[in-house]
């Protein structure tokens, strides 16, 4: 993961926003140019919706996520949500 420091804005029990960001996962890369919220426990991150998808790319306002062969974006438990997973599971 790398960031600019002096950027971050935390917000009480959501996370912290990152205005810009990059992560790099086994599931593959994603890009964050207008901000993105990491839950505090890091276990989730969050872009701006709605997005579009060509083949394994998916890019949203200010994001662009590059997925490893493997993965997908399948819908999430709240409407308008996606989360990741292994093709095979």
């Amino acid at each position: 993961m790398s960031f600019n420091p002096s950027q971050l804005v935390p917000l009480e029990r959501a996370g912290t926003v990152y205005p810009t960001l990059t992560v790099i996962a086994r599931w593959g890369k994603l890009d964050v140019h207008k901000a993105a919220l990491i839950t505090a426990d890091f276990k989730q991150v969050s872009v701006a919706a709605p997005f579009k998808a060509e083949a394994t790319t998916l890019t949203g306002d200010g994001w662009e996520l590059h997925l490893n062969a493997g993965w997908k974006a399948v819908n999430g438990e709240r409407k308008g949500d996606w989360r990741l997973v292994r093709e095979n599971d």
